[in-house]
């Protein structure tokens, strides 16, 4: 392998080299010179990213104002600004330009050794000391009109919050899962970055496009009248206004399919407590309603060759427990499964025909723990294609059927990937915060929504009250995200982007702090040690990192266990252990492990699924045994664990629940939506206060320790828009 192989390689995988005497990882963007660590801005590592790619080339200024600032109007300087930053961080005097060299009307080169680095650099902390012993101080109805709509809206789009940088984290609930840290060899160099256009301008967001067969047309759901319903839409791809596919009356419609022939659209409606599948004509006019869907979940769906059948996954009627896939024949109403392999341990939530109709392609596991199988059109020759176990939200094949095209975050953002189902040779491409990536069947042209959203965290009284106007908690223009209150119910810490990268903040009395700063990478909900004193939290969406910060020292370090990639954590009651979920061997359902932080040691407490972890004040573990919302379990600290067999739990609300001494407490769809309890033993879910769903930039929320207070993430702002990109994929 040759020298810029490596280097390539290096920053496509672990992202982490030695470049002289410094270590660089750039999935933190941080630079680490002897005990001194520099957090460069976004622009700094942009650029020394770009430096690094071509090997000690010189790069010019318009290269790097056309790659790290595109699209953007710098100023004439901004160049030079981010040389200098990289070499405070470096230590490098220009006079003698050890790193970086200025060669006059040419550019700038980096000229240190580069090298993979051989350990993970972490920022000096002590691990946590032992603290003192801690003691912590009627069935709803069946989901309609408020799940239906809730779904709708916020389950839609995949992105939302949870995935689009500028907003929170996350929106559509197929949250924070683990899987063991392993995935097909990215071969080569990043594919060059296209030319990307927009298509679409209506105002807010435009979710799940689709590209005709021919390319002439997209077709998307879009709501640009706030008081109105959100519809679907047909425009021309290469630009004009777009129309609605119906007029009757609906509360909304979503994720559009042509069919081959490119004369019908398959789509979702949901009207009061009913959803149906739209079949309509591309030309408007003819439509039909031919069947149920699930209100409260999207259903991915794809046409077969002949434009006569759908492939959908669905629950069988018999048999098991799982979503598999399904033939939907459309002139007789036969529903039959597919005759294939099926894994009894996880979903099949996505598929898609290749062009000539001979394989088919499916993704297998609810994100963020999905991967890519391939197999022919009959069932037979199953393979799976990818093993990242991340989210992925959206693929497709290229037009000739040579690749899967796949958005992906299984390298710490959300990108573009290209994969050969037949060899395993994966390319990173250059397109970023990139969903529901679609091509057309007989062009070359790719489809995908990006977006971003702002949000705030909010705070209510539970005082059984609907509160108009939730108090603001923290506010920014970036967006701030995903609370959870301290153990002394006065400070809280959450998510925000408002330096500009992702990272921890607490509030206090003294106002809002910086904990950790950890560039474009995705974060998760920060989660307390019982003393207050540290924070443990997850870093990288599908790579799942577990970081540990000390709060008063505003320092972090890496805890992860080699092999493992982490989700949210819980503490043990001393703070000496964390128990997350991980998924070990062959299996595709998660356990619970629980992590000694002094020595590293990993100890399984499950091995029948178990994610979402919380501690009792007894030392009682409560969890969900998996991804998709499946049984309360409760974990004694003797290990036996059993069934708490509570319903209001699913696929939806999976992340939306808190446990406490008394009962669960729960985000739960019932008339009225809201915050229910459900005390351990007996009983009923009781209201115990009434939410307005369309505030909630997720289904997630904190409750303070007394109960009396609930924050969460309050939506501000959605805009998203449909973008293409030709011939380069």
């Amino acid at each position: 392998m040759g020298r810029e192989d490596q280097i390539h390689r290096w920053l496509q995988q672990s992202r982490r080299l030695r470049v002289g005497d410094c270590r660089v990882d750039l999935s933190l963007n941080e630079v680490h010179r002897g005990d001194e660590t520099t957090r460069l801005t976004p622009k700094a590592a942009g650029v020394l990213e770009v430096l690094l790619f071509i090997c000690g080339q010189p790069a010019s200024r318009e290269r790097l104002l056309a790659e790290v600032w595109r699209g953007e109007c710098p100023t004439d300087d901004v160049v030079t600004q981010v040389i200098g930053e990289l070499r405070r961080a470096f230590g490098d005097d220009p006079r003698t330009a050890a790193y970086i060299r200025t060669i006059p009307r040419v550019g700038y080169a980096l000229v240190a050794a580069v090298t993979e680095a051989d350990e993970r650099p972490v920022t000096s902390v002590e691990l946590p000391a032992a603290p003192e012993p801690f003691v912590a101080s009627t069935k709803p109805a069946q989901a309609g009109r408020w799940l239906a709509l809730a779904a709708i809206l916020l389950l839609l789009a995949v992105g939302l919050l949870r995935f689009w940088p500028d907003g929170d984290r996350r929106a559509l609930p197929e949250a924070s899962n683990v899987v063991l840290a392993s995935g097909a060899a990215v071969s080569g160099t990043e594919l060059p970055a296209p030319r990307e256009v927009p298509v679409s301008y209506l105002r807010g967001r435009e979710e799940m496009p689709n590209a005709s067969p021919d390319g002439s047309l997209v077709a998307f759901s879009a709501q640009p009248d706030p008081d109105g319903p959100r519809r679907v839409y047909i425009q021309a791809m290469d630009g004009g206004t777009p129309r609605p596919v119906s007029v009757v009356d609906v509360d909304s419609e979503g994720a559009p399919v042509f069919s081959p022939d490119g004369r019908k659209l398959v789509f979702q409606r949901v009207r009061g407590e009913d959803c149906q599948f739209v079949v309509a004509s591309v030309l408007g006019g003819d439509e039909q309603e031919i069947g149920p869907c699930y209100p409260w979940v999207m259903t991915h769906v794809d046409w077969t060759p002949d434009s006569r059948s759908l492939l959908l996954p669905r629950m069988p009627e018999e048999g098991a427990d799982r979503v598999l896939l399904h033939v939907w024949h459309l002139d007789d109403g036969r529903i039959e499964p597919l005759d294939y392999s099926w894994d009894a341990n996880s979903n099949d939530v996505q598929a898609r025909y290749s062009p000539d109709g001979q394989r088919i392609a499916f993704r297998r596991g609810v994100m963020p723990n999905s991967d890519l199988f391939v197999m022919n059109a009959d069932g037979s020759n199953q393979r799976q294609i990818t093993h990242f176990g991340a989210a992925m939200p959206g693929f497709d094949w290229s037009s000739d059927g040579r690749w899967l095209l796949f958005a992906s975050d299984h390298d710490g953002s959300m990108r573009l990937w290209r994969i050969d189902p037949d060899s395993g040779e994966l390319r990173a491409t250059g397109v970023r915060n990139v969903y529901w990536p679609d091509s057309a069947r007989l062009r070359d042209v790719l489809v995908f929504t990006r977006g971003q959203a702002s949000s705030d965290v909010a705070e209510v009284d539970v005082d059984g009250e609907l509160d108009a106007t939730p108090r603001l908690v923290s506010q920014s223009s970036r967006g701030d995200s995903l609370p959870s209150y301290a153990p002394d119910g006065e400070r809280i810490a959450f998510v925000s982007r408002r330096l500009g990268e992702a990272g921890i903040f607490v509030r206090d009395q003294g106002g809002v702090r910086n904990i950790a700063l950890h560039g474009d990478a995705e974060v998760d909900k920060p989660i307390w040690s019982a003393d207050g004193r540290w924070l443990a939290y997850v870093v990288g969406g599908g790579s799942g990192r577990l970081f540990l910060a000390d709060v008063a020292a505003a320092r972090t370090r890496e805890v992860t266990p080699a092999g493992y990639s982490a989700s949210r954590p819980v503490f043990s009651a001393d703070g000496r252990e964390l128990v997350f979920g991980a998924r070990a061997d062959a299996n595709r359902h998660a356990d619970l492990w629980q992590l000694d932080i002094a020595s590293g040691h990993m100890r399984r407490l499950t091995d029948n699924g178990g994610i979402f972890p919380q501690r009792l004040a007894d030392g009682t573990l409560v969890y969900l045994e998996s991804n998709a919302g499946d049984g309360w379990r409760r974990l004694a600290s003797e290990g036996a664990a059993a069934d708490l067999d509570l319903d209001g739990i699913g696929f939806w609300n999976r992340d939306a629940w808190q446990a406490t001494d008394d009962g669960i407490v729960a985000l739960i769809s019932a008339e009225p939506f809201g915050l229910y309890r459900h005390a351990w033993g007996a009983g009923d879910w009781q209201l115990i206060e009434p939410l307005d769903y369309k505030r909630f930039g997720e289904f997630q929320f904190s409750l303070s320790p007394d109960g009396r207070r609930l924050s969460f993430t309050e939506v501000r702002e959605w805009n998203g828009d449909v973008f293409r990109i030709e011939g380069v994929l």
